[in-house]
């Protein structure tokens, strides 16, 4: 509703001082203008070309160095304005003193002089907003061939309108060449197509215009449809066209036929042109219920280029963007288009100003045509209205759209507005009034139907209307409420100005899908606020909170307690009264129109996305540049996440989550213009701690056979809320994940006889939260199995089961029959009893250890497997050989053996041994030995018995194995499991498992 800076008046906002804030002390005003000091006497020139601007010297002493005026509408080359035409310039002035004074056009020979006034210009500054002046030239000006513009300037000693007249001058711009038509245009009649209920591209349209020549010579005549090409003096032609219906013209819901003649007299060549609007319905497919779009945290991070959806023009200003999504995935943007020839000059209301809109049915990739929602009417006082600051509120259980929107006659918040009562009712006729408008669209916002609810709104509010001055809502886009309570309810908030000056708050809202609608209580202007201070609103939005309240964020007017940052208060009613009123000094604010909204409006309440809240908005104070997209997830406690989208002018912002789960943003890329960007929600963090994501889990070494250490699994951005399943692909047989803690554990059963690796995914899936986005996150890692030393046997066959015999019946009179075999009871699984064989420890004294690291070698013995640990620490095998297990020098190995399942150890034999390695000192490997000459492997000698413990059946007999030793290059490089070991190694394997080695140390 505003954006323009004005002057520092009570009784008007700031916004809405616009060209008339503020102009500094000299005035210059240069467009092609003669200035003169009053009563002197202005200079003369040659007429200068059609529609260029010219610069004339000044004459006197003149505070006005120079002077200028610009056509707005120049004419083509070789074409002069005609009797009738409108002739609209553009008149820059200039402060070339050196301190700040105001300025203003006293009078001119132009309409709309008096628009160009200006309460502050600095040393030095030019304005170049006066554009209003215009002309229509007249039988007088043909006569005399030319018109002359000329306007007198008034400078003041200082700031303001209020301060004495220093100077006053007159500047006078150099004549425009006019002269008489050659012919005049009828208006066009349309002759066919007219009437159908709808239209197809390609359906035609039959017109007729009449061309009328008003010179005294024969002209040529150029246009479409036209029989002719000459045109006698001062006589008629009729001329047939067609038009053929386009699809743009159906987005639009109109064509505009066009007659466009080219005429000529041989000296001067004239275009005229006419044209004329007809109607083209299309009956469009009716909106249905849908599901509200949810943001997707699964979007890599993207912020497209900047795309400029429409600008000002020498015609109209562009402003104040509004966001929907459509029920059939379209994207509509709406926004003020604000003629220049309006009452305020293309300002804000009560500017005859339309609501406009474009479609992109690709995602904000492309726009379709500019059509209209609500058309105003540029008239005379009494006669002018118009519509402005468009918000969409969308019903995502119908599919209707909602477009909210001030409805002006001849008063705005700039020139008091007011409201008065007719039996008993807000009278929404009388000029004064600013009302509350209203568009409704049930095709996706292809057509509309308007209405006004002021008094709907009013006269719930509890506030008497004489209280208030004006209100409007506010624009960008309000909301559905998904969660109870109020589930279903529409909200639009909009802000009004009371007698006290200060601007209150109030939520319009409708449980009845936007059949009727009403007003809640209005915000405090006290409660909670500091002693002596007030709360004052502005453009305000409200977004839904995870545990159904809403909360209220507002900009807070210049020159108000809190301006800089934002104002917040809550309601726990749907929206019917606001409390916990604050200043939240986390937002810092611009005095901009922001916008507030839930990343995931479908998430249950309680859960994580449902506390995510997304605001945009400039943060300088009264600089609207550098616009940035923050980001809470926790229901705006806090506002952690900031991003800036935008360098330069960012004025108004809008927001909506799009189908995609990207979000689409609307925002005044200048001051006259709107423009459409895409981000995600990474594009503001890449890591969003409200969704779930497993840690990075290790690699595993195990070995088949033997129980894992359980592999923990941890989280981060776990919902309280959700129940979380974990699960496993690809785990070695006899490991399993626990669904409900995510750790892995088992012994593995694979029976590899190779090392095997195994590429495990685990995969963290919470429950629904309510947005049908999956809650997921998977890690792979990487299980490398050993073999079991000892390889598990191959399973004996069982027996079949022998049915016993069936004894033979007695003989009966009748047959008997045979009664049913008894089962057989399976035999119980045998278990095999074993013993552990010993594993090889080196020889302690071999000087080969001194360029090798101590190892113990593992012997495969059926049905049993082993541990190696050093320091109560599992060791991992050495890679490519599983059964040799290396580590320091000094340490202390300890192997233990036990039985696996099918067998048992036979009673008495040892399952544990241990060797000391000797010290890098003991062995003297700063001096290394030389090689020792290889030396013949022993030959192997028989086992000693070992002295026998009791048992039921005698003890394997025990059997002595020598390893021989090997060269030292042997054992670098072949790390073989036995071939490097000491001559003088020896293990000698017992009955019952024990061991001795002939060593230095032994434990």
């Amino acid at each position: 509703m505003k954006g323009a800076k004005m002057p520092p008046l009570k009784s008007m906002r700031k916004r809405f001082t616009r060209v008339f804030a503020g102009a500094s002390a000299v005035a210059l005003l240069s467009l092609g203008m003669v200035p003169a000091v009053a009563g002197a006497a202005p200079s003369t020139a040659e007429p200068p070309a059609s529609g260029t601007a010219t610069t004339a010297a000044p004459t006197t002493n003149s505070p006005v160095t120079a002077s200028s005026f610009k056509i707005l509408n120049p004419k083509a080359e070789g074409e002069s304005f005609e009797e009738g035409e409108e002739i609209r310039f553009q008149v820059t002035l200039k402060n070339d003193t050196d301190v700040q004074r105001a300025f203003a056009f006293q009078s001119s020979n132009l309409n709309d002089y008096q628009k160009c006034k200006w309460w502050k210009v600095e040393p030095g500054e030019t304005k170049e907003d006066c554009k209003f002046p215009h002309h229509k030239v007249t039988a007088d000006d043909v006569a005399t061939g030319s018109f002359t513009p000329r306007v007198t300037w008034i400078m003041r000693e200082s700031t303001g309108h209020a301060s004495p007249v220093e100077k006053t001058g007159e500047a006078v711009g150099k004549p425009v060449p006019v002269t008489t038509k050659l012919a005049k245009l009828s208006p066009i009649t349309v002759t066919s197509g007219e009437g159908k209920a709808s239209y197809s591209a390609g359906d035609q349209f039959g017109y007729d215009y009449t061309v009328t020549s008003l010179s005294k010579d024969k002209i040529s005549v150029e246009g479409e449809g036209c029989p002719a090409k000459e045109l006698d003096p001062e006589k008629s032609m009729k001329c047939s066209a067609k038009y053929a219906v386009t699809e743009e013209d159906l987005e639009r819901g109109e064509a505009e036929l066009t007659a466009k003649v080219k005429v000529s007299d041989g000296k001067r060549n004239v275009t005229l042109t006419e044209t004329k609007s007809v109607k083209t319905p299309r009956v469009w497919p009716q909106a249905k219920a849908f599901k509200t779009p949810n943001a997707d945290p699964n979007l890599g991070a993207r912020l497209t280029d900047l795309n400029i959806l429409d600008e000002k023009t020498s015609e109209y200003n562009i402003r104040i963007p509004a966001i929907a999504v459509a029920s059939n995935g379209d994207i509509l943007a709406s926004y003020d288009l604000r003629p220049l020839n309006g009452a305020w000059h293309g300002g804000d209301s009560p500017n005859e100003n339309s609501i406009v809109q474009r479609r992109s049915t690709d995602g904000g990739k492309t726009w379709g045509p500019r059509t209209t929602v609500a058309e105003g009417k540029v008239a005379g006082q009494g006669k002018r209205f118009g519509w402005s600051d468009p918000s969409y509120v969308v019903d995502h259980t119908t599919g209707e759209i909602f477009n909210f929107h001030v409805g002006s006659l001849d008063a705005g918040l700039p020139n008091n507005p007011s409201y008065r009562l007719v039996n008993g009712k807000v009278d929404d006729t009388h000029r004064q009034t600013m009302n509350f408008a209203l568009s409704s669209s049930t095709d996706n916002g292809r057509t509309w139907n308007s209405r006004l609810i002021t008094n709907d709104v009013l006269s719930t509010s509890g506030t008497h209307i004489d209280e208030i001055k004006g209100c409007f809502a506010t624009s960008g886009a309000g909301i559905q409420k998904m969660h109870e309570p109020f589930k279903g309810r529409l909200l639009q908030q909009a802000a009004c100005k009371f007698n006290t000056g200060r601007f209150r708050a109030i939520t319009i809202f409708s449980d009845d899908h936007g059949k009727t609608w009403q007003g809640g209580h209005f915000t405090s202007d006290t409660e909670g606020a500091p002693a002596g201070k007030h709360w004052n609103f502005d453009e305000n939005k409200i977004a839904e909170l995870s545990d159904g309240r809403l909360m209220l964020n507002s900009r807070i007017p210049g020159n108000s307690y809190g301006t800089g940052y934002r104002l917040v208060a809550y309601s726990a009613d749907g929206g019917e009264t606001w409390g916990g009123y604050h200043i939240e000094k986390q937002l810092p604010d611009s005095t901009n129109n922001a916008q507030l909204i839930r990343a995931f409006p479908s998430a249950n309440n309680g859960t994580l996305r449902a506390k995510v809240l997304l605001f945009s908005n400039t943060e300088k104070p009264n600089n609207r540049v550098d616009g940035k997209v923050k980001m809470s997830y926790d229901d705006g406690k806090s506002w952690p996440i900031a991003k800036q989208i935008r360098n330069g002018h960012t004025g108004y912002t809008t927001m909506a989550v799009q189908p995609d789960g990207s979000i689409g943003l609307l925002m005044e890329p200048t001051s006259q213009s709107v423009g459409y960007v895409n981000f995600t929600l990474k594009t503001l963090a890449e890591n969003l701690p409200f969704e779930v994501a497993l840690d990075k889990i290790g690699d595993v070494k195990a070995t088949d056979g033997t129980p894992i250490a359980p592999i923990k699994v941890t989280s981060t951005g776990n919902d309280p809320a959700l129940a979380d399943t974990y699960s496993a692909e690809g785990l070695p047989a006899g490991l399993k994940i626990n669904a409900e803690t995510g750790q892995i554990e088992g012994t593995p059963a694979v029976g590899n006889t190779d090392v095997k690796s195994f590429d495990v995914k685990v995969t963290l899936t919470e429950a629904e939260d309510g947005t049908g986005i999956p809650r997921t996150s998977s890690q792979t890692f990487k299980i490398t199995l050993a073999p079991n030393p000892t390889p598990a046997p191959a399973p004996e066959p069982k027996p079949e089961p022998k049915p016993e015999p069936t004894p033979k019946p007695e003989p009966k009179p009748e047959p008997t029959p045979k009664p049913e075999p008894k089962p057989t009871p399976k035999p119980e699984p045998k278990v095999e009893v074993v013993v552990p064989n010993a594993p090889v420890f080196p020889d302690a004294s071999d000087p080969v250890t001194c360029t090798v690291k101590p190892f113990v070698t593992l012997q495969p013995t059926k049905g049993v497997s082993y541990s190696v640990t050093v320091d109560g620490k599992e060791l991992d095998w050495v890679e490519g050989n599983p059964s040799r297990f290396e580590y320091d020098y000094g340490k202390t190995v300890v192997v233990k053996a036990k039985a696996v399942e099918g067998f048992e150890l036979a009673k008495g034999a040892k399952t544990q041994w241990s060797w000391t390695a000797p010290t890098l000192d003991e062995l003297g490997c700063t001096t290394p030995a030389p090689d020792p000459k290889p030396t013949p492997d022993p030959k192997p000698t028989p086992d000693p018995k070992p002295t026998p413990e009791p048992k039921p059946t005698p003890d394997p007999k025990p059997t002595i194995i020598a390893q021989a030793k090997a060269p030292k290059s042997s054992l670098v490089h072949t790390g073989a499991t036995v071939v490097g070991l000491s001559v003088a190694a020896a293990v000698l394997l017992l009955a019952g498992g024990a061991i001795a080695i002939i060593r230095r140390r032994q434990g």
